[in-house]
């Protein structure tokens, strides 16, 4: 129920954040797996997987975060991501 909820959610945020939307539900995501891994099929995290959930955890709030402050980079400004990407 929660991916439709989000993707329908997804659908009404400006293009602009949706990117960083979709950052955020991955992190979220990746932690809920290992939850479930856990609970649903009795299988234990390693530390591995503790450390990749944190990662992935902490890479949204960094992004949606420092976004509002940060602005663009300064090559991506001029040129869309598409043409940096083909020179």
């Amino acid at each position: 129920m929660f991916p439709i909820v989000f993707a329908v959610t997804l659908t009404r945020v400006d293009s602009e954040f949706a990117g960083r939307a979709y950052a955020a539900y991955g992190g979220i995501y990746i932690a809920v797996s290992l939850v479930w891994l856990w609970a649903a099929a009795g299988q234990r995290p390693t530390i591995t997987d503790l450390f990749g959930a944190t990662v992935a955890v902490s890479g949204p709030p960094i992004i949606i975060g420092l976004a509002s402050r940060a602005g663009p980079l300064e090559c991506c400004r001029s040129q869309p991501a598409a043409q940096i990407l083909a020179s």
